[in-house]
């Protein structure tokens, strides 16, 4: 082969290889960095919640109609499915053909147990794992020009929606992929039993005084029907009332075939907060008709016990750590006290050269003193009392909880005695009752089985101190009189 044929080859190589187009890599989806994010998030949300959550999934059309499914699930997986369907307008009365029944019209259903998944309408019973992986085929799809790509992720980072429509289409065209309305988050299952029992009432409960506990739900479900302009208003329970409101809601009767003018029943919802009792007093009833009787009532009492208090978590560790865990434990709340004593309560004997008197508390885990100015007397009144008080000391409190063997352990407050934060409450016939309102700095603990010598530093081990700040409530009441 001569060199023109070589040079010939060459240009025909170099000539095709600049019609061939270079290979280049597809370009990364944007959309997985913000979708692998999400998914990291639920794991961690699930396992918060035990896998207990619900889930809704709304569609309406621009017309007013629509339906709505609500999934809840428990442990992860789906223990029950809602179903509502509404309409824009007056349903159309369907045409009776004789000879055959009326195909009934499930407005509403709810699925249970193995009735999951039984109806045809709705949205079908997934988790939101399985959600997460129809998004994530979605995402990996080649989507065609004329279809475009719907992401979206709620405040907390959950999935919402991954979804594609034909952008040829103006109205309602058909979404393909996920589209969630809501996700609400539950409690993991050792939660439930703070829940409590729901008491189901209708009017047939009416002037009943119910027994209810703390945490438990009241639902009242009453016959209405608006279209006559009657309705149930809602009332709001005193500030100090036990009961909770949570909501009102009306649902039409779900009939085989739906009619202008129908009823339906308005159902009241409240949470019995704490113990207490309280009246649910109800009227149906015009608004407008402010000064007629209303043409039903329905009154109901519930009296509410308390919640059993859950048993402290037992102490562990050395003194100073249990002492550390007894003070977390407190709160905000502080240490809270109330003492209420026979004789010989507070003690009182006079200050020589002062011209003052002095009145001690002393029991055990209890002493503390009080100075007043000049002598006490059982006939003393209360505003003398009140202008003679000079001083309290706290020397020492008990610390229930706080009973660790061999050790003396007392709230410290910055100074030995103090005049601030203190009231009288009452004093008559030698009797006296105040509160103390302060605040400790830190908590002493000395190991009273250990000699401590005057001239030489404790041993390692035989005292603590905690240095923290935590408030006092206390209330005395206890007589009053000189020392005989």
């Amino acid at each position: 082969m001569n060199r023109l044929t070589i040079s010939h080859c060459v240009l025909i190589l170099a000539s095709l290889s600049l019609l061939t187009p270079t290979a280049q890599a597809a370009p990364a989806n944007p959309h997985l960095a913000a979708f692998n994010k999400s998914l990291a998030t639920w794991k961690v949300l699930k396992a918060k919640c035990g896998g207990n959550y619900s889930y809704k999934i709304r569609w309406s059309s621009f017309a007013g109609f629509g339906h709505e499914t609500e999934i809840t699930c428990t442990n992860n997986k789906v223990t029950q499915r809602k179903y509502r369907q509404w309409k824009g307008g007056p349903a159309i009365p369907q045409p009776v053909i004789p000879g055959r029944p009326a195909k009934p019209q499930e407005n509403a259903w709810t699925e249970t147990g193995d009735k999951i998944g039984s109806h045809k309408k709705g949205a079908a019973p997934k988790t939101l794992d399985e959600l997460y992986l129809e998004a994530r085929k979605v995402l990996d799809a080649k989507l065609s020009p004329n279809q475009k790509l719907y992401v979206r992720y709620d405040k907390q980072g959950l999935l919402m929606s991954c979804f594609y429509v034909d952008t040829r289409i103006a109205d309602d065209a058909p979404r393909k992929g996920v589209i969630i309305s809501s996700i609400t988050l539950g409690k993991p299952d050792g939660d439930k039993a703070k829940a409590g029992k729901t008491i189901a009432l209708t009017s047939a409960d009416t002037g009943k005084t119910i027994k209810a506990a703390a945490g438990d739900i009241v639902t009242i479900t009453l016959k209405a029907n608006p279209t006559t302009g009657f309705i149930w208003p809602p009332v709001k329970q005193p500030k100090d009332s036990p009961l909770e409101f949570k909501s009102r809601k009306y649902a039409t009767a779900a009939t085989a075939r739906p009619m202008v003018g129908q009823g339906g029943k308005t159902t009241f919802t409240y949470r019995v907060a704490k113990a207490g009792k309280a009246t649910i007093a109800l009227a149906y009833r015009r608004p407008w008709e402010k000064n007629k009787k209303p043409a039903r009532t329905f009154t109901v009492t519930i009296e509410a016990a308390g919640a059993t208090k859950a048993k402290p978590k037992p102490l562990t560790g050395t003194p100073e750590e249990k002492a550390a865990q007894w003070l977390k434990a407190l709160g905000d709340k502080g240490l809270v006290l109330a003492e209420k004593s026979a004789a010989p309560g507070f003690a009182g004997r006079p200050i020589t050269g002062r011209k003052s008197t002095m009145f001690v508390f002393s029991k055990p885990g209890w002493y503390l003193s009080l100075g007043f100015s000049g002598p006490i007397t059982p006939d003393t009144p209360l505003a003398t009392l009140k202008q003679k008080f000079k001083y309290i000391a706290l020397n020492q409190l008990p610390t229930p909880g706080l009973a660790i063997a061999g050790w003396r352990i007392t709230p410290q407050t910055p100074r030995s005695s103090f005049s601030e934060g203190v009231e009288f409450l009452s004093y008559a016939n030698g009797k006296i009752k105040l509160r103390v309102k302060t605040k400790f700095f830190a908590l002493y603990g000395r190991d009273t089985r250990v000699h401590l010598p005057a001239d030489a530093p404790s041993p390692k081990g035989t005292y603590f101190q905690i240095r923290k700040p935590f408030p006092l409530d206390l209330t005395i009441e206890a007589p009053m009189a000189m020392k005989k």
